[in-house]
């Protein structure tokens, strides 16, 4: 590509995040994470020993976790255009 070119990418769910997997929703405890003072709410993300997490489902006993990354499953574009071009030093 050189300057001032425009190009557009498109990447599937396999070129990029993956497939959503429902292997990686975890129930847990709803206690778990008020033990923790953390405030249940759908949608906020949540940080654990086995990486982030978004909360998907909350019941008065239990909240589902859901450790697929936001754009798993999902085509991604991308348009790019380049706007200059830099010389890297030689190492």
């Amino acid at each position: 590509m050189s300057v001032g070119e425009k190009k557009t990418f498109k990447l599937s769910p396999d070129e990029a995040y993956g497939e959503y997997r429902k292997e990686y929703l975890l129930t847990i405890p709803r206690s778990d994470l008020e033990n923790e003072s953390i405030v249940p709410e759908i949608g906020k993300q949540v940080g654990t020993l086995m990486g982030v997490a978004t909360i998907i489902d909350i019941t008065d006993t239990n909240i589902i976790l859901d450790f697929n990354s936001p754009l798993a499953g999902k085509n991604l574009t991308f348009d790019v255009t380049v706007v200059s071009i830099e010389k890297g030093s030689k190492k």
